[in-house]
């Protein structure tokens, strides 16, 4: 949930929220953010629980909207024709917040990112606010030899979610009393549903919007309050991104639909073409080059090793 992402996103739920006869009665906001997703610029928010966020002002002739920062959430009205219906389910598709570079920069080191990244006590209280269920799942982060500062949520990161829980506080709280106002009975009653891909960053970007949404479990208020649970799929079972491992043909399809858009190939060549991107692109490739080179050397040096050792054994015991 990126600020411009998740304006998008949030504006396109609140688009197709779901519409159901006013008697029914369940309802539930399932945030969900993506492995993907980049770093758009957004403004400073404290990240801790007792910050206040900014509210956009709707512009008039635009409806009430509510926001927290750059986000912003325009109510849809029932279908035409059926004033009878009213909300009854809100999906809220959120991207991940501002996050470190997933592949290595040339010349960087941890000390460059420690500033930016969240303290072993927001750590805590984020997961104080929700957990993955089912516990300790093996995270994407761990499959890889990265850094372990690399493709991790920042500070900024949080704020843009706990920001946008606010948000939906103000909203589906506040305004509509869609969802109960505490926690304890938003998980009782099943009222309340997240998911996230298996990245650290995802599900600390979920923890963060669960921290806007119900900041008294970040506060401590109930040393008996529960965390809202946040599932996170094994990586095959995983639908929130493309993934081949699930076998789904519409998904491919889609995929490959996607990798031809000429749209999508214009802005990829837009985006290459910025002098500094471009800079940092060609230094990474030469040293990807050139860890590869090394690499390569290594393999043969072990290879001719190994093969005068077989060699050497043979001819002794012969």
């Amino acid at each position: 949930a990126t600020a411009l992402a998740a304006a998008a996103a949030a504006t396109a739920a609140c688009a197709r929220a779901i519409h159901a006869p006013s008697m029914a009665e369940s309802s539930a906001s399932s945030a969900s953010p993506s492995t993907r997703g980049g770093t758009p610029s957004h403004s400073g928010v404290d990240p801790t629980p007792d910050a206040s966020s900014r509210v956009v002002s709707p512009k008039q002739g635009q409806g009430r909207n509510l926001g927290g920062g750059a986000v912003r959430f325009a109510p849809a009205p029932p279908p035409s024709g059926r004033p009878d219906l009213s909300l009854a389910l809100v999906q809220v598709l959120c991207r991940h917040g501002d996050r470190t570079s997933i592949n290595p920069l040339p010349n960087e080191t941890r000390e460059h990112w420690r500033k930016h990244l969240p303290s072993e006590q927001l750590e805590r209280s984020l997961s104080a606010a929700a957990s993955p269920s089912p516990p300790n799942p093996t995270l994407v982060d761990q499959l890889f030899n990265r850094a372990a500062w690399h493709g991790q949520l920042t500070t900024q990161g949080v704020a843009q979610l706990t920001d946008t829980g606010r948000a939906m506080r103000r909203w589906l709280v506040d305004d509509l009393a869609l969802l109960p106002s505490d926690a304890a009975t938003a998980v009782n009653e099943g009222r309340v549903k997240v998911r996230s891909t298996g990245t650290k960053r995802t599900v600390q970007s979920a923890q963060s919007l669960i921290s806007g949404l119900y900041p008294e479990l970040v506060r401590g208020g109930d040393a008996s309050a529960t965390p809202i649970p946040v599932e996170v799929r094994e990586r095959e079972r995983e639908s929130m991104f493309p993934n081949p491992a699930m076998r789904c043909a519409r998904l491919l399809e889609l995929m490959r639909k996607l990798d031809k858009d000429d749209r999508v190939k214009a802005a990829e060549a837009a985006a290459w073409a910025r002098e500094g991107l471009r800079a940092t692109r060609d230094a990474v490739h030469a040293r990807n080059v050139e860890t590869r080179r090394k690499k390569r050397e290594e393999a043969r040096k072990k290879a001719r090793e190994m093969n005068g050792g077989i060699y050497s054994s043979s001819s002794s015991s012969s």
